[in-house]
């Protein structure tokens, strides 16, 4: 379901515009799992900022992979890919040390606004980085009838 919302997205503002969009989106839904003490409400916040974040991901792998050159596409990727899982492994500690300092409720809340606030700065980055940048889409091979 969220992959289809990304192309609808990106007919009306365009490709840039449709990541930072969804992005920012899913900030207030982040922020709602962070703060709010109803399990069912937490549970939808997540399902709904997983589902925006997810609709901008093929968006913005289609920008990268359209920025690189085709011999560089799979250096790209498995850069970028590592840079996620490396954000990933070493934040784990940070955020367990945070949540163990200032207890559950307190913790998870402060880990979730930070994350809120790396992701704004990061979308806001990637549109500055991307803002005049479209993804230059191939004619459709015409079929030859021999």
């Amino acid at each position: 379901m969220a992959m289809c919302i990304g192309p609808q997205v990106v007919k009306k503002v365009g490709d840039v515009k449709a990541v930072v969009y969804l992005q920012l989106a899913s900030l207030p839904f982040l922020l709602l799992t962070a703060y709010i003490e109803h399990l069912w409400l937490a549970a939808l916040g997540f399902l709904f900022r997983q589902a925006l974040m997810n609709a901008g991901n093929p968006i913005q792998m289609s920008l990268m992979m359209s920025k690189v050159s085709d011999s560089m596409e799979g250096l790209a990727n498995s850069v970028n890919q590592m840079v996620f899982n490396l954000g990933w492994a070493f934040m784990g500690q940070v955020s367990t040390g945070i949540v163990v300092k200032y207890v559950s409720y307190w913790g998870y809340a402060y880990v979730f606004t930070i994350t809120a606030g790396l992701y704004l700065i990061g979308s806001t980055y990637f549109f500055l980085v991307f803002r005049g940048f479209t993804v230059k889409k191939e004619p459709a091979a015409s079929a030859k009838i021999s």
